[in-house]
């Protein structure tokens, strides 16, 4: 008889070892859900504070931003499951449908013209947004087309960017501390200038490019 009620015990004591060990997860997994909801949230203001044309920002943000906004999604939806018992996978399609959708849109490559490698301002204009960008070739069309006047002066062309990364083949290596990076840690932005600044230090300038 004393060992049916040990027994009894032991497995009541088991039971609720396992309820305290699933609310403990369950309760990690909420917690999770409402740091990573905000996380998306922030991320999404600063995008569209980003967006209202007041401040600059350049490719790699872009893309670092989206990939903070899609890791925290796959978060909440991972956590919801866990506090749903899988109630909530059928998420991952929708999810996974438009993860890809803007991926393909993100990586579609602008074609880089072929230029000189370097250009003077007064042979700018409108038409070499995808030479020089947006501020110089409008500058340049300020000297070329008003004739106003505007500094002396001379823009390195993406052509030229592209035949250096290019002779150096770093391009991959510079996307990927771009794509892996969280833009709201500083020491990773600082860390990861400083190695980028040095992978481009340790190129070498093509030939014809001197």
């Amino acid at each position: 008889m004393f060992d049916f009620f040990g027994k009894r015990r032991q497995k009541k004591a088991l039971k609720d070892a396992d309820e305290k060990a699933l609310f403990i997860r369950r309760y990690k997994a909420f917690r999770e859900v409402l740091k990573s909801n905000n996380e998306v949230l922030m991320t999404m203001a600063d995008m569209q504070e980003k967006a209202s044309g007041a401040f600059l920002f350049d490719r790699a943000y872009i893309e670092s931003s989206y990939q903070a906004v899609s890791d925290g999604i796959r978060r909440i939806i991972d956590n919801l499951n866990v506090l749903g018992n899988e109630k909530y996978k059928d998420l991952n399609i929708p999810y996974q449908k438009t993860d890809e959708a803007i991926r393909e849109h993100l990586s579609a490559k602008t074609a880089i013209p072929k230029t000189e490698y370097v250009l003077p301002l007064n042979k700018l204009g409108n038409e070499s947004i995808a030479s020089a960008g947006g501020k110089v070739a409008y500058l340049g069309e300020l000297a070329s087309v008003l004739g106003l006047p505007v500094p002396t002066g001379f823009v390195v062309t993406t052509y030229a960017h592209k035949t250096f990364v290019q002779h150096n083949q770093i391009q991959d290596l510079l996307s990927e501390k771009t794509r892996k990076l969280d833009i709201r840690n500083y020491e990773e932005l600082r860390d990861a200038s400083q190695e980028m600044g040095q992978l481009v230090r340790n190129a070498q300038i093509p030939a014809d490019l001197e």
